[in-house]
Formats: structure tokens, sequence, C-alpha cells
């Protein structure tokens, strides 16, 4: 009993962790990056921007190379990691190290296959002072580096909870090389120099993330081999989530290849502009939530369904409280916003701006249930979701992006989400393992949509009276969307069992952040 309750702890203790580390390292990774990025528009211009942009989309294609290896792997980890098996942690690690180099070598020669169709993809001019092979090969090469460096070693981090290191190496890392960059990028106007610290980057966090790990876990060594059993079971999940990774890359990297493809550079500058502002917050989001996966992971393991779907239903809460306040702030700040930091010239109408806090708030709605569903290992159960999804998502950007432009392509990935992943995936996780609890959870998430659509509505209203302009104006508009969103919610849900256990859980986090030893389990 005592040790039960030790490793709630060491889980509730790690969450915590996780969550604070993960948050810390988002606003590192979204602030100064958005500085970065305000840079290039006004000093590069905003063509720069979209070959940034579209790197980065075809490189998440090349990272289709991972197959799901990382996450099965990770997976495979819990339940010997709660029954201290040593030997079978080292032959997954074993395992994990050869096919990640196999991944790295794999994604360098597919990459460089890629080089002469570079031009194909771009529609119209790109600037010529530059090359784009040279600048592709640099983003290539910060790819290949995470694949080949201590990939391995940083999957006992998170399969021990302990990823809120790495991320605090990566959140110092990243600040001080794109200070580095911000820097040069105003005295060269060079854009070679900013690209060139990004594989820099990755190769400093690594190492000293991999080197961490060595001395935290020096009992694990990458030695021995996995049992045809355990290999078997492996693949199955890898085969499902080679599939799911196939639909999931693919409906989120061809946006920026199709608008770039049909419309040119300075539409994916545009369109990446508004759509950095959700990716942003989802990633925020997604820190808070989605460290906590592996302490779930634990809890499955460990713990019966009945407990585990009371967790589930805290954490919804979470998530939809999270929902109630952002959903708002979008729609009234969305277009105060872009007019101070890109100007009228590179802004689209509000419409696009409804279509983008759509999309934000079905892709933020699905968050709990992946996270569940990735701790359950249940990716074999709907392996065809996000392919039906993508190729739905795929044929709409086609036909739509002709006639429509760039709202095409967000409204095809909002069709695809909605009536095609979102319910497929619930379904599977209430009827293989909540055992068909599936209409109080739709009760619950209309009640959490009513009070959204309503907090949005008051919320609009009421800052249409506000004409005050520029920051002091974001600011008002922002804190009264903000309060009154959080004032609604407290209000509606304050005597549901799933808010007072939502403060219990807080309430028991808090003071861990603040009095626990870190060095300590």
């Amino acid at each position: 009993m005592e040790s039960s309750c030790k490793v709630k702890e060491s889980r509730t203790r790690n969450a915590a962790l996780n969550a604070f580390s993960v948050t810390l390292n988002r606003v590192v990774g979204l602030l100064v990056p958005f500085v970065l990025r305000t840079i290039i528009i006004k000093v590069m211009g905003e063509q720069y921007l979209g070959l940034n942009n579209l790197f980065s989309s075809i490189l998440q294609v090349l990272s289709l190379a991972d197959l799901g290896f990382s996450t099965a792997i990770v997976y495979s980890m819990y339940e010997p990691i709660v029954k201290g098996d040593e030997k079978q942690i080292c032959a997954l690690l074993y395992l994990y190290k050869i096919i990640y180099r196999i991944i790295g070598i794999a994604v360098l020669v597919t990459g460089i296959i890629l080089l002469p169709f570079l031009p194909k993809l771009i529609n119209g001019v790109y600037p010529q002072e530059i090359s784009i092979h040279v600048l592709y090969l640099m983003y290539l090469s910060n790819t290949v580096i995470s694949y080949l460096f201590f990939a391995d070693r940083k999957s006992l981090l998170a399969a021990h909870q302990k990823s809120y290191f790495e991320n605090n190496i990566n959140s110092i890392c990243q600040f001080f090389f794109d200070v580095v960059k911000i820097v040069l990028l105003f005295l060269t106007k060079n854009y070679y120099f900013y690209v060139v610290f990004l594989p820099i980057t990755t190769l400093v966090s690594s190492t000293i993330s991999g080197i961490y790990s060595y001395k935290v876990f020096p009992q694990y060594r990458a030695r021995g081999q996995v049992s045809k059993q355990d290999k078997k079971e492996i693949l199955k999940k890898v085969s499902a989530l080679s599939i799911q990774k196939f639909g999931n890359t693919i409906s989120t990297s061809l946006d920026n290849i199709i608008v770039s493809s049909s419309i040119g550079l300075t539409a994916v500058a545009i369109y990446g502009n508004y759509f950095y502002i959700v990716s942003s917050l989802l990633s925020f989001l997604a820190g808070i939530i989605s460290s906590s996966t592996a302490g779930i992971g634990n809890s499955m393991a460990s713990q019966d369904m009945e407990r585990n779907y009371v967790l589930f239903k805290k954490i919804n809460m979470l998530n939809q409280w999270m929902l109630v306040w952002s959903v708002p702030c979008l729609v009234v700040l969305y277009q105060h916003f872009m007019k101070m930091w890109v100007g009228e010239s590179l802004m689209l109408g509000f419409s696009f701006v409804l279509c983008m806090v759509t999309y934000y708030y079905i892709a933020e709605s699905r968050r709990v249930v992946q996270v569940f569903k990735d701790a359950a290992g249940m990716w074999w159960e709907d392996k065809w979701k996000p392919l039906v999804g993508c190729i739905v998502n795929l044929v709409f950007n086609i036909v739509t992006v002709r006639y429509w432009g760039v709202y095409g392509v967000i409204l095809s990935t909002v069709i695809s989400y909605l009536f095609i992943e979102l319910p497929w995936e619930t379904i599977v996780l209430f009827k293989k393992y909540f055992k068909c609890k599936l209409m109080n959870y739709i009760k619950q998430s209309i009640q959490y949509l009513t009070v959204i659509l309503l907090v949005t509505i008051l919320s609009s209203i009421l800052c249409k009276y506000i004409s005050i302009e520029g920051i002091i104006g974001f600011f008002v508009k922002g804190i009264i969307a903000f309060f009154i969103s959080n004032l609604i919610f407290v209000f509606t849900f304050r005597y549901t069992e799933e808010f007072k256990g939502l403060l219990e859980m807080i309430m028991k986090i808090i003071p861990k952040w603040n009095a626990i030893n870190i060095n300590k389990d």
C-alpha cells in the first residue's frame, strides 16, 4: 500500500515537473521564434518566411521514416519500468538505437533525392540571392541529427517521466542560439546565419540530454535482444502507428506545400502567420496535457478502468477550461494582433479567423482522447482513421484551393477532423477501454461547447464597444474576454465532481512545485 502511494505521488510530482518544464519550454520556444519570425518579415521579406514554412513541411513528411517506433518503444518501456525489469529495458534501448540509425540514414538519402524537385514546389519567384538547395540541406541536417544523436537515451527520460530535463535544456539552448540568430540577422541581413544554427542547436541540446540520461540511468545500456514475442508486439503497434503517423503528418504538412505550389511563397507566409498563432497556442496547451502521458500510461498499467476514467474526466475538464478562455480570446484578439504584428497588407478577412478558431477548437478538443489512447497503446484499433482523414483532407485541399485559396485549405482540415478523425478515435477509446461510457462524454462535450459559444458571443459583444487601438486596446480586450470566460466557467461547473476533483489535483500539484526537491524520488 505504501509503495503504491509512493508510485502515485511520484507520478503526480513528475507530471507537475513535466508540465512546468514543458510550459517554460513552450514559452521560450514560441516567444523567441516569434521575434525571429517578425525580424524575417521586416528585414528579409515574407518570401523567406514562406521558404521556412515550406522546408519545415517537407521535412515533416520525411519524418514519416520514423513510422511510430519512438512512441511504440516508449510505451513498451512502461511495464518493465514498473516491474524493474532492467534487462528488458536495455534490450529495448538497443533495438531503438539500431532502428534510429537506419531511420536517420533513410531520411538523409530520401532528402537528397528530393533536391532536384525543390523549384517545382514553388509557384512563382523566390529570393534569387540565396540557394534554396543549400538552405534545404541545412534544414535536412537538423532533422537527421535528431535521429542519430542520443535518441535512445532521450526515450528513457520520456518513459521515466523525466522529460522536464530535456525540455529545460532545449529551452536554454534555443534561447541562447536564437538570441545569436537575432543579432546576426540584424547585423548581416544574411538568412544563412538563421538556418545554420538549427542543426547546431539540436546537436548541443541532444548531446547534453544524452549525457544526463547516462548519469541518471547508468544501469541502462543498449545491449541484449528483445524476444520474438516482444518484437512481434512492437511491430504490430508500429504497423498501426505508421499508418496513423502517415495520415497525421500528411494532413498537417501538405497544406503549406499545396499553397506554395498552387499560389506562391507570399501566400504561404500569410497563411503561415495566421496558422502560427493557433499552432503556437496548441503547442503550449499540448505541453500541459501531454506531459502527463507517461504518468497516465503508468496509471493504466497499475490501476483499474474506473479510476482511470475518473482521471480522464479531470484532465478533460482541465482541457475544456483552457478552451473556454482561449477560444473567446482568439476571436476578439486575432485580427487586432495581426494588424499590430504584420500590418493590414498581410491580413486576411475575419471569416478566415473563424475558420482558424474552429480548427483550433476541434484540434484541442481531441487532445485528451489522443493522450489516453497513446498511453493505453491503442493504435491498432483505429489504425485506418488518419489515412482516411488524410485522403479526405487531401482531396478537399486540391479541389478547394483553386476556388477559395487558403480558406479552402483550412476548411479541408476542419472537415476531415470533424467528420472523420474526432468521432472515430473517440468511439474507439470509449468502446474498447472505457466500455461504452460514450453518451456521458458526448453530453459533457455539448455542455462545454455551449459555454464556450456563450462566452465567445458575450466577449465579442462587449469588446466590440472598445475602440482603443494598439497594445493597450489589445490587453483591455484580452482581460475582458479572459475574466468573463473564467468566471462563467467556474460558476457553471463549480459543483460538479470533475471540477472538485480537478481542484483537488491542482492543490496537490502546486506545493510540489515549491517544496519538492527535484533530485529526490
